[in-house]
């Protein structure tokens, strides 16, 4: 029979991250423009000129201001443009996303998608018990 005393116990805490606050997600594949590594969950917007996806960057000037969509996983796209699929809709913990830095409050994340999106973001709520 094994003893477990004070010093066996782990003082490691692991806090894993809740992406979705629901269980309905679409998701459908997109070009990604060539930009590098782009890590997953990261939220992307459309060029207009070329109806590409990149991350979506507030002060943009070029459509991809405005995000339309949240890359499911990490892509390579240093070599060139790539399909891969991103979320289209969707309840999200708006704190498990990556975000450009120019989205730089909690309110400017959760508006950034608009009203009429399709993709909902919130700040999760845990209750205890």
């Amino acid at each position: 029979m094994t003893d477990f005393t004070a010093q066996s116990i782990l003082t490691e805490s692991y806090t894993p991250e809740v992406v979705f606050l629901d269980d309905d997600v679409i998701s459908k594949p997109d070009t990604i423009a060539q930009a590098g590594v782009i890590p997953a969950n990261t939220v992307l917007g459309r060029v207009t000129a070329s109806g590409k996806l990149i991350k979506s960057v507030s002060t943009a000037t070029d459509g991809s201001e405005k995000p339309v969509a949240i890359l499911v996983s990490s892509v390579d796209s240093t070599a060139g443009d790539v399909v891969a699929p991103v979320y289209v809709g969707g309840t999200f913990n708006v704190d498990a996303l990556v975000f450009d830095a120019s989205f730089a409050t909690d309110a400017a994340k959760l508006a950034a998608f608009g009203d009429l999106s399709t993709i909902v973001l919130k700040k999760p709520v845990f209750s205890v018990g």
